[in-house]
């Protein structure tokens, strides 16, 4: 049972001292995932030069807090500026589930992760952890927008040149991960940021896990190392299949599978980089049994032939479906070419055996032809609205923003009529 942080109203270093002590007395299990040899594991404890003055280790005295920029299941983000750099920054506020009971394990996992992965071009950095009141805080890098934005005020399209851009980054991202035995587990748009200068950079790790692997390979990986294999034993090991946003989980947790690994991402980023083609979510599923049809409307009914091991998955006998063959993208997705359907095709695989790795998609050809990856400064950056700065704003005594629109419902509908009368021919 590790030990407990409990977090109180004292601002003093004492607190400090207590987050560092329950980090210490962490089991590895706890800091994501099991068979990851306690060597090779970097120190989860906040060095004291990361914190040059003691007295600055308080939201309240370090980091100006404006309003807010979103909300969660966790708690919420607000906007901030760290008064020692001048730079915003995000500042994510987790609350604590009770007096007692300390933090969730997946704070733990989550900023675990980012230390991890500190040195990831494409990874949202995290600057400081500190307790506030009945909260954790972390402080993130502020990026201005995400490809949620770039989605919902785009006209018509996305140049091809762009979308490239943007998926050869989030597959970097997800490369860089893999090759150091991290999941994501919640790959899409609005966990997507945009610098502003245009550069990707995948965030929110609250649902990442460490998978044990048989290859080490976490040494001197760039973004193109391949992902590890996954370790026999570590399958024993039950990973949850209820991760991921719905419209973005791969069939194989759809069929409540445990023993998923890497190529969940993969799916995962595949329908990212097709709705940045069709600006309209591919398989927005109502519930879990409707996001199944959706996803077998397209991609065809699994079966053994097409999916090894499919019929062992715990739910893959709890619901039939008629006999659908897959069609071909272009069909669905307005305006997209061959390679682009090609592209597409090596990622969105329903067996996740046969699925590109992330490693492999960054070198496919598809990014050397024309129209080739525009470069990160000619790519659009749309804001979202944020709060002006207000000098001593706190947390308890700002309005917060209107949150912000998703894609009218309306378009779905349509969308859906339109994909009907296709299936309609076809079947």
């Amino acid at each position: 049972m590790p030990k407990v942080l409990e977090i109180g109203t004292s601002k003093s270093s004492s607190s400090r001292e207590s987050w560092n002590e329950s980090l210490r007395c962490l089991p590895n299990e706890d800091l994501g995932g099991t068979g990851i040899a306690a060597s090779k594991r970097q120190s989860f404890i906040m060095e004291q030069d990361h914190y040059p003055d003691p007295s600055l280790s308080s939201s309240d005295a370090r980091y100006l807090v404006h309003g807010k920029l979103g909300e969660g299941a966790f708690g919420d983000v607000r906007l901030g500026t760290d008064r020692e750099t001048g730079k915003k920054v995000a500042l994510k506020y987790i609350r604590v589930l009770s007096k007692g009971e300390g933090l969730p394990r997946a704070v733990f996992r989550e900023v675990e992760a980012l230390r991890q992965l500190r040195e990831g071009a494409h990874i949202v950095r995290l600057l400081d952890v500190f307790p506030d009141e009945s909260n954790l805080c972390l402080a993130l890098e502020y990026h201005p927008s995400d490809l949620s934005e770039v989605i919902s005020q785009a006209r018509d399209f996305i140049p091809v040149a762009h979308v490239k851009a943007y998926a050869q980054m989030l597959l970097e991202a997800l490369s860089y991960m893999h090759a150091r035995h991290i999941i994501h587990r919640d790959v899409k748009p609005s966990n997507v940021l945009l610098s502003s200068t245009g550069a990707v950079k995948l965030a929110d790790f609250g649902l990442a896990r460490v998978l044990p692997s048989t290859t080490d390979n976490t040494c001197g990986a760039g973004p193109a190392a391949a992902a590890p294999t996954p370790d026999p034993a570590a399958r024993q090991q039950d990973l949850s299949h209820q991760v991921a946003t719905r419209w973005y989980r791969p069939p194989e947790l759809l069929f409540a599978s445990r023993n998923y690994s890497f190529s969940a991402d993969v799916w995962s980023a595949g329908v990212v980089v097709a709705e940045l083609f069709s600006l309209q979510p591919l398989f927005p599923g109502t519930n879990d049994i409707d996001q199944m049809f959706r996803v077998f409307q397209i991609m065809g009914s699994p079966t053994p032939e097409c999916w090894s091991g499919v019929g062992e998955l715990p739910d893959y006998n709890k619901v039939s479906f008629p006999g659908l063959r897959a069609i071909d993208f272009g069909l669905v997705i307005p305006r997209l070419q061959a390679a682009d359907a090609a592209f597409l095709r090596t990622m969105l695989v329903l067996d996740p055996a046969r699925r590109v790795t992330a490693a492999e998609v960054c070198t496919n050809e598809y990014f050397n032809a024309h129209p080739l990856p525009v470069q990160q400064a000619f790519l659009e950056c749309p804001t979202r609205a944020v709060p002006s700065a207000q000098a001593g704003a706190g947390r308890n005594d700002v309005k917060s923003i209107p949150q912000l629109s998703s894609s009218p419902l309306e378009d779905w509908e349509k969308e859906d009529l339109r994909l009907s009368n296709v299936l309609s021919q076809l079947i």
